[in-house]
């Protein structure tokens, strides 16, 4: 299950680092 939460944080700091700079 730990596949699952590396998973899950790579999208999330995907999204993050997909934000705009503010």
């Amino acid at each position: 299950m730990q596949k699952l939460e590396r998973e899950i944080l790579k999208e999330k700091i995907q999204i993050i680092e997909s934000r705009p700079p503010r």
